[in-house]
């Protein structure tokens, strides 16, 4: 009987199976093709001349193609193509429409008799099922010189696909595609291309200001790589305005400093600086340095001797060590944000703001960039990651807070809410057994230090709010118990307890 019963599992397994396929897929028939030639392609005038043929993609689906030619577009013989019914996996299951290679098809007419411009290449981009889609062209980029020789190239294949007036508005795309002069150096940016649509119709002027743009994202590339190479190429102001085009990118200042320390020079992402750009401000700054901007060597303002080297994809040092070895004093390049300690926040943590001040002004490690107080409350300003250096003294506090929870009961113990908004809300796990006078101690600066990581992590003043659950921890289960919502209102930890004893009993 056992038997007979996985025999019959696997026999509705596999009906399910194939109700699963079938539900999601559609069969299209001769008809099917003829409205989608007409209704979606547009076409009026056209035979179908064979199919369906079952053709295996790259997938692993079978398709079925269907051979098709039209004379719709006054050519001197009909224009071949060919419509698929592509089948193809579609997050849980197997879906299929139809398809056609009518571009790819235009395309090939174009360029079958274009003699290609030096330099450049054709290239046929597939689809899922292994099919050509279309044909793009693909030009080295190995220096700033060929953008201009791009748009020679561009202009040229323009009057070469202009043949055919039908065909006038079929786009092809330009890719300028990193070509490697240094293998060591270059791997920071190989493979990226820089890619233009144009066709026969696309005035030259559009086609400019596209390459311009396109020379600009490459500059950028450079510079947050370091290639002084490729960037010496272009002046400061170039490259400074490349920069400063885009919100997200700041020339490397010093602290404090509002005008760049180096105009013309940026960070790779913040608070880390290439090592070309690294040689570049040693050089500047009187360093004497051993090597080039590939490969050297420097003592520091600590004494030690210190190598920077391109290799295995590293080419970036944080600012902090730099400052570290330099003393120089770089900016991070990371917003300046401010936030606030506000008088309730100070209350639960029975400090006033003087002495709030002074005890973060002692702490080690640079957290922060500045304090000021103001009307009996306390404003931050630092960096993100100051502020990460100080939220992690907090969360060490916090653990020693849950230490002396757990000293009741292995299992009492905080937990944060920081899934979609971090430190929104602290659950407190703990029993009657824990004197209330040292649960108001405990949880009154957990709650407050909880709010201050919420606060941090916000980056800006605005009006705190947490969450502060009790919870019951018996026989290995948690379960709410007590809840109030601070600065709005205040913990009544009577009532906690009261919830607290009748959920035990």
């Amino acid at each position: 009987m056992k038997g007979i019963r996985i025999i019959l599992i696997s026999i509705i397994m596999l009906v399910l199976s194939v109700i699963g396929l079938t539900s999601c897929t559609k069969k299209f028939d001769e008809e099917d093709v003829k409205k989608y030639i007409r209704d979606e392609m547009h076409i009026s005038s056209f035979k179908i001349l064979s199919g369906p043929r079952d053709v295996k993609g790259n997938d692993g689906y079978t398709d079925q193609e269907w051979t098709v030619s039209t004379d719709d577009f006054g050519l001197k013989d009909d224009l071949i193509f060919h419509v698929y019914n592509d089948y193809y996996y579609s997050l849980e299951w197997t879906s299929n429409n139809l398809t056609d290679d009518l571009l790819y098809q235009k395309m090939l007419f174009l360029l079958e008799t274009v003699d290609l411009p030096e330099g450049v290449s054709t290239r046929e981009p597939k689809d899922s099922s292994g099919r050509p889609w279309a044909v793009s062209f693909v030009y080295p980029l190995t220096c700033r010189a060929d953008f201009e020789r791009a748009a020679s190239a561009v202009a040229d294949l323009q009057a070469a696909i202009s043949s055919a007036p039908a065909f006038q508005d079929t786009e092809f795309t330009f890719n300028l595609e990193i070509g490697v002069s240094d293998p060591v150096t270059d791997a920071c940016i190989e493979g990226r291309q820089y890619s233009l649509n144009f066709s026969s119709l696309s005035p030259p002027s559009r086609i400019s200001e596209k390459l311009s743009a396109l020379s600009g994202d490459y500059l950028m590339d450079c510079i947050e790589s370091g290639l002084l190479d490729r960037m010496d190429e272009y002046s400061t102001a170039e490259r400074s305005a490349v920069i400063n085009a885009d919100a997200n990118n700041t020339e490397i200042r010093r602290m404090d400093a509002d005008e760049p320390a180096y105009p013309g020079y940026a960070y790779n992402y913040y608070y880390d600086i290439p090592y070309g750009t690294l040689y570049r401000i040693l050089e500047q700054e009187g360093f004497e340095l051993t090597g080039d901007w590939k490969a050297f060597s420097f003592t520091g303002s600590d004494g030690q001797n210190h190598t920077f080297e391109y290799g295995d994809k590293k080419y970036v040092v944080s600012v902090d060590d730099i400052n570290t070895i330099t003393g120089l004093n770089l900016d991070d390049g990371a917003a300046l944000e401010e936030i606030l300690v506000d008088r309730r926040l100070l209350a639960l943590l029975d400090q006033d703001a003087d002495s709030f001040a002074s005890a973060l002004e002692s702490l080690e490690g640079s957290c922060f960039r500045d304090i000021r107080v103001e009307e009996g409350e306390v404003y931050i300003r630092g960096k993100g990651r100051q502020f990460a250096r100080l939220e992690r003294k907090i969360t060490d506090r916090l653990k020693e807070l849950q230490e002396s929870l757990r000293a009741y009961n292995g299992g009492y113990t905080f937990s944060y809410d920081n899934m979609s908004i971090v430190y929104k809300g602290i659950r407190i796990r703990l029993g009657p057994e824990v004197p209330i006078e040292k649960a108001r101690e405990v949880i009154d600066e957990a709650a407050a230090l909880t709010a201050f990581c919420q606060i941090l992590n916000q980056g800006r003043i605005y009006d705190w709010s947490l969450e502060v659950t009790f919870a019951t921890w018996k026989d290995g289960q948690s379960d709410k118990v007590y809840s109030c919502t601070i600065p709005q209102n205040q913990i009544d930890y009577e009532a906690a307890y009261q919830a607290l004893d009748k959920a035990l009993k």
